[in-house]
């Protein structure tokens, strides 16, 4: 009788290890992703301040008077730059 007793004990044991087990893993790897995400977001953050944000048609006319672009150069740039801010506004 006696190993009768002991058997449910031990099965008892077997699934508290195993739960315990599974909330452990849970945990870490909720852990491991609230830290992934906060290196990604950081990483991003840092990427962003070194974004080339392209030139302004300040910038295009000067490269204009000093030769680095030609007229019909300046004026297809131009109006692409036109076209795409018009559709950002819109």
């Amino acid at each position: 009788m006696a190993a009768a007793t002991t058997q449910p004990e031990s099965y008892a044991h077997a699934l508290h290890n195993l739960f315990a087990g599974a909330g452990g893993l849970f945990i870490f790897a909720l852990l491991a992703f609230v830290i992934v995400h906060y290196v990604r977001r950081r990483a991003r953050h840092g990427e962003e301040d070194h974004v080339f944000t392209g030139f302004t048609l300040g910038d295009l006319e000067k490269m204009r008077s000093s030769g680095e672009v030609t007229e019909d150069e300046y004026r297809r740039i131009k109006k692409k730059m036109a076209e795409r801010w018009a559709s950002k506004l819109s």
